[in-house]
């Protein structure tokens, strides 16, 4: 314990606050990062990307008509048809919005990569 990090006797007319108080200070680090606004709209996009809304919905779909699939009996034989081409299709879309989130996100993964690179880091 250093003694300028000691303040000691802060009596006011009681015997309870004289007490010693310590001060410890610690180095802190703040990174700073400079963005633009196209930057924080590619962040945003990101991770909060259509694509990815689309493909929880069409994903659910799928599941669902899988499961209708495998476990109904169709008395008619067009409408097994159709749950088969709407189950296809389905499952296009969900590969098609799947592969929008994947670029979407590897795309704001390399921004935040781009942006740690160009940070500029103080210690205190």
């Amino acid at each position: 314990m250093r003694p300028e990090n000691e303040i000691k006797g802060l009596a006011i007319g009681s015997d309870r606050l004289a007490q010693s108080i310590t001060v410890d200070v610690q180095s802190t680090n703040v990174t700073m990062y400079i963005l633009s606004e196209d930057k924080l709209d590619t962040l945003r996009a990101g991770y909060s990307s259509l694509h990815l809304t689309f493909f929880s919905l069409t994903a659910g779909i799928c599941v669902t008509l899988w499961i209708t699939l495998r476990t109904v009996v169709f008395s008619n034989p067009m409408t097994r048809s159709t749950f088969w081409a709407v189950f296809w299709l389905t499952l296009l879309l969900m590969l098609f919005f799947g592969l929008g989130a994947l670029r979407d996100w590897r795309r704001c993964v390399r921004m935040i990569k781009t942006i740690k690179k160009a940070s500029l880091t103080t210690s205190g």
